[in-house]
């Protein structure tokens, strides 16, 4: 996931030692992906990066209306190595400074969620000798004579639960449906 993060001082007075930071946390994080321009702002260990910020002119500072961005790139784990219901990755942000003529720090902090989508796989497969059905009917299919075939449609989900979900089939012209059968709890 690249990410650019923005920030502005929306004071009316400059804002000195701004500084960045973003905490990345949730089961699904891949540590080990967390990248930014300089590979020092980021601790694997606390899962931080941190960024001390720097006006236009290149001073510790930002004048009122000043903004800027940083970037951030990071990947969840591979699906197949995701415990059950952990899909998601959190990031939360904190901005403090001083501003001019001040001696407490002012800061603000955000947070948003990253959520890793569920992969759905299907597939079919149509059976003449195996399956849950006895088929019958001669093969070749001749023409007049029916021959029954099983159609076994399989979905898999790789990470969290599907709601509402359906599968539908069309059969072709000259194709009849005879029936389904209740297997392992679905119809």
């Amino acid at each position: 996931v690249a990410t650019s993060i923005r920030f502005q001082n929306n004071l009316s007075d400059k804002v000195l030692n701004p500084r960045l930071e973003v905490r990345l946390s949730g089961a699904a994080l891949d540590k080990s992906s967390v990248r930014t321009i300089s590979e020092e702002e980021y601790n694997a260990e606390t899962g931080q990066a941190v960024w001390n910020l720097v006006s236009s002119a290149g001073n510790r500072e930002l004048g009122p209306g000043e903004s800027g961005q940083v970037s951030l790139d990071f990947a969840s784990l591979p699906g197949t190595s995701l415990p059950p219901g952990a899909n998601e990755i959190t990031l939360t942000f904190f901005m403090t400074g001083v501003p001019v003529g001040s001696s407490a720090p002012v800061s603000v902090s955000e947070t948003r969620t990253v959520r890793i989508a569920s992969q759905v796989n299907l597939s079919s497969r149509a059976l003449r000798s195996l399956g849950p059905f006895v088929n019958t009917g001669p093969i070749p299919p001749q023409v007049d004579k029916e021959t029954t075939y099983t159609v076994v449609l399989s979905m898999g989900n790789t990470l969290g639960d599907l709601a509402d979900a359906k599968i539908t089939a069309q059969l072709g012209q000259g194709v009849s449906w005879l029936g389904g059968q209740d297997i392992a709890g679905e119809t």
